[in-house]
């Protein structure tokens, strides 16, 4: 059995990443509202971005894969490392700079994007050069998060040959990745052995045992509450890799709409129920790549699943769908017509400020009738959502000013 030892450099690393971090003590309200926060704002900075995969999978299915592998296959459900994990390409691939997530996350998170972001401004070489040499001396939070995404990375390129790609220059990424893994090792033993396997496939080694050493016990904070959320988010971003937002091609990648409602219904709704956040991503997977309510359920318990079958349209026509929701809308469950009107709210927001392509004048303003109509219909149901939404009623001519509810707001 191999022992790793930490040298005096990592000692240094490791205490700066640790200091204070393990002591923190957050309610589960705050870390559902943290994360689903951090979420959108990935998935809002890699919005115009693809992957180099032959279907061009929407950027933001990595870091929400990589936060996967983390949580599902790691066994490790630490926020602020999952949240580095959603922003790890933030600084490297968009215009989003270190002082925003510094301002935005705080220190911890920022240092650990930052350790984790190549030097763009070094010629390409140079710049994985320099990630073979730093992967020992990485913090324990960067090691994990280059192990998730170099899993990732290598399971994703084994599927298909990205467009311009040569057997050639995929067998080099294997090897150069194989160089830095060898570099993390010591650190997740789970993670360690899945890529070993992957490795021995690609005949890079044989087999060995792994590593034992200081850093594969570090006491990770456990957020169990966030395994189903990232497990739901992943398969939304899973199912809906070919989608976009309003079928229109210069639209958003269509996932960006789910985690939108999440982040509404936490943040404007205030409400921080597990069931109804999954529920929320998954509402419009039912049909998508074959899954059923029944695997809804058996992934994510019956009340998600419940849920989530009330919100079923079976229909890809916008206008039916509002027909069918407007048809049960009285006797939709309090959660259910929450999540609608934080969808509602959502797709206006982002049809007041985008034309669709393809959409003609006449569609986006029937699209605001259908809208206005549906959610008169679920009136009475959160009183911040349908305030938000008179104002969007207002500015599209409407509603000449918002409607004081005569009734008292259903609760849970």
């Amino acid at each position: 059995m191999q022992d790793k030892r930490m040298t005096e450099t990592e000692e240094k690393a490791y205490e700066k990443f640790t200091l204070g971090y393990f002591v923190k003590e957050v309610n589960n309200e705050a870390i559902q509202k943290d994360f689903i926060w951090c979420l959108n704002f990935a998935a809002e900075a890699h919005k115009d971005q693809k992957r180099k995969d032959i279907e061009c999978t929407p950027y933001i299915n990595h870091p929400i894969g990589v936060a996967y592998i983390i949580s599902e296959e790691a066994g490790i459900t630490s926020l602020d490392l999952l949240r580095g994990c959603l922003l790890h390409d933030t600084v490297e691939d968009t215009s989003v700079v270190i002082d925003v997530i510094r301002a935005r996350f705080g220190d911890y998170i920022a240092n650990l994007v930052e350790e984790v972001t190549d030097d763009k401004s070094l010629p390409k070489q140079k710049r994985k050069d320099l990630q073979v040499i730093h992967a020992r001396t990485s913090s324990p939070q960067a090691k994990m998060v280059k192990l998730a995404d170099k899993l990732y990375n290598l399971r994703d390129l084994d599927r298909s040959l990205p467009k311009g790609w040569t057997e050639e220059r995929r067998r080099e990424y294997y090897e150069w990745a194989f160089q830095v893994c060898e570099g993390l090792r010591g650190i997740n033993p789970k993670l360690e052995e899945k890529l070993d396997n992957f490795f021995k496939t690609k005949g890079l080694i044989t087999e060995r045992e792994p590593i034992e050493g200081p850093l594969d016990s570090i006491p990770w904070p456990d957020h169990e509450e966030l395994k189903l959320i990232i497990a739901a988010a992943n398969l939304a971003a899973r199912n809906h890799r070919r989608r976009f937002l309003f079928d229109a091609p210069n639209s958003v990648p269509y996932i960006n709409h789910p985690i939108s409602v999440a982040f509404i219904i936490t943040e404007e709704a205030e409400i921080y129920d597990t069931s109804v956040l999954c529920a929320a991503m998954l509402c419009d997977v039912v049909g998508e790549d074959n899954t059923t309510i029944e695997d809804i359920e058996e992934m994510f318990g019956r009340d998600v699943g419940i849920l989530v079958a009330e919100l079923c349209s079976h229909t890809s026509s916008t206008e039916d769908k509002f027909k069918i929701q407007m048809n049960k809308a009285h006797s939709l469950s309090y959660h259910a017509k929450v999540i609608i009107l934080a969808g509602m709210i959502d797709n206006c927001r982002r049809l007041e400020v985008f034309e669709p392509q393809g959409w003609s004048q006449q569609m986006r303003e029937n699209y605001f009738k259908w809208a206005f109509q549906l959610c008169t219909a679920l009136a009475n149901t959160h009183p911040q959502l349908e305030l938000e939404l008179d104002n969007i009623w207002i500015g599209q001519g409407l509603k000449k000013f918002p409607m004081q509810s005569k009734e008292e707001p259903q609760c849970i």
